[in-house]
């Protein structure tokens, strides 16, 4: 009888789990894009870049980082950013699925922006994945005051290429980096992994994303040089409380009729 109890009381708790599992909303992002990005910057790789003489004379390198936290601020030639030029910074994929634009700059064209994110892990031809974070440039030897700073990024992937995007005001969008020998996989749980070396943007079609962005300011010798990595990591997917429930639920009976058995 005491069998036969368990019985009933364990297919009591797997129809509870199913009615939940049929019940939870479905999410319409179910297969959007998420994770988090680290990109490395080789600095010395970096100034090795050929510059057009006159506005980084001794080539450029990356001064400062600036993380989720500098989202709605305007950066200048003086902001102090996240610890500086870290080797290993953080650019989290936004969730948003519409681009929000912070009114925060001296012009309505300076606005900072929060990208969206639509693209599908399962097909990365179509759509963005919108990154948090900003960057600012200087002359590798300080020897000019000029700076360039890099905000608002996402990643597209154009002509089967991908693209480091940088949505500033005074450029518009145009490819800052093109990842070269990337690699990019979707995993069991339909997540999307990727991974790629850094060089300038060079140009992958006749659109302004795609053209070598500040093309005024960079221009490698070598159109595959170079001088950083990137790395996109999904999010872990979370384990269902219906699965929780189920776990502690038919532990509760084990329990129950072990302490029966021992009576």
């Amino acid at each position: 009888m005491e069998n036969c109890n368990l019985k009933s009381a364990v297919a009591g708790v797997f129809t509870l789990v199913a009615i939940g599992l049929v019940l939870s909303p479905a999410t319409a992002s179910a297969s959007q894009v998420s994770g988090n990005v680290y990109v490395t910057i080789d600095n010395a790789q970096m100034a090795a870049a050929t510059i057009v003489p006159g506005y980084f004379p001794n080539g450029v390198i990356l001064e400062q980082y600036f993380d989720s936290s500098f989202n709605q601020t305007y950066i200048t030639a003086s902001n102090a950013g996240s610890g500086g030029n870290v080797p290993n910074m953080l650019f989290s994929v936004n969730s948003n699925t519409s681009t929000i634009t912070y009114a925060n700059g001296p012009g309505l064209a300076d606005n900072r922006t929060l990208q969206k994110t639509t693209m599908d892990a399962n097909n990365t031809s179509v759509g963005q994945i919108g990154l948090t974070g900003a960057i600012r440039f200087r002359d590798a030897l300080g020897a000019t005051g000029n700076y360039n700073s890099s905000t608002d990024w996402d990643l597209q992937k154009v002509n089967g290429v991908w693209n480091v995007v940088s949505n500033d005001a005074g450029f518009g969008a145009n490819t800052l980096f093109t990842l070269v020998n990337s690699v990019e996989s979707v995993d069991g749980s339909g997540l999307l992994h990727l991974s790629g070396d850094l060089t300038w943007g060079t140009s992958v079609d006749g659109n302004y994303v795609g053209v070598m962005t500040y093309g005024d300011f960079f221009a490698s010798s070598d159109p595959h040089h170079i001088f950083g990595h990137l790395e996109l990591n999904p999010s872990a997917v979370p384990v269902p409380a219906a699965v929780w429930f189920f776990g502690s639920g038919l532990l509760g009976l084990l329990g129950m009729n072990r302490r029966k058995r021992v009576a």
